[in-house]
């Protein structure tokens, strides 16, 4: 299940690794499938604990956005998958 944000807001996207990495990037991929993130460095809020802030668009693309995380250690690379959905603004009155 994806969470669900209102377009023109920012999205803090947090993930929680299950072993210490050397560092962790993402990738966000719109619903027509267009990148607008790509390798992006997140940033280290603790021990195995990785954030990014995206910032969404008035007027952007709308629906299921794929989010991919890639933790690099010295075992090698993992990706993690998840997803948000971003919807319209919606004006009462």
């Amino acid at each position: 299940m994806s969470k669900e944000f209102v377009e023109g807001t920012a999205i803090k996207i947090t993930t929680i690794l299950s072993s210490a990495i050397v560092s962790a990037s993402i990738k966000i991929t719109n619903p027509n499938n267009a990148i607008v993130v790509d390798g992006e460095a997140m940033t280290k809020l603790a021990d195995r604990t990785y954030y990014y802030v995206y910032q969404t668009a008035l007027g952007g693309v709308e629906g299921n956005y794929e989010v991919a995380v890639t933790a690099l250690s010295s075992e090698g690379s993992s990706v993690k998958l998840k997803r948000f959905c971003l919807t319209g603004q919606r004006l009462d009155g």
